[in-house]
């Protein structure tokens, strides 16, 4: 059965992924995909999921925001 942690460990290795293949895309869709996890979380009063996902989304963003920011150096 599928679970939370195996979601959340999928998610970590997909950012690792797409930050070694300097991928930005791909971060951004990580990013919008665990947010969008976090609204269930929420709704059920998941604070540690809640969090942990939204931890997660940060990690794509910034590190998308890195990517680009070398981009344009």
């Amino acid at each position: 059965m599928l679970t939370i942690e195996f979601i959340q460990q999928h998610l970590r290795q997909a950012i690792a992924q797409a930050i070694e293949a300097k991928n930005p895309a791909e971060l951004a869709h990580l990013q919008q995909m665990a947010g969008l996890l976090m609204k269930p979380a929420h709704l059920h009063n998941d604070s540690e999921t809640e969090y942990a996902l939204r931890l997660l989304a940060a990690k794509a963003a910034n590190a998308r925001e890195s990517l680009l920011k070398k981009e344009d150096d």
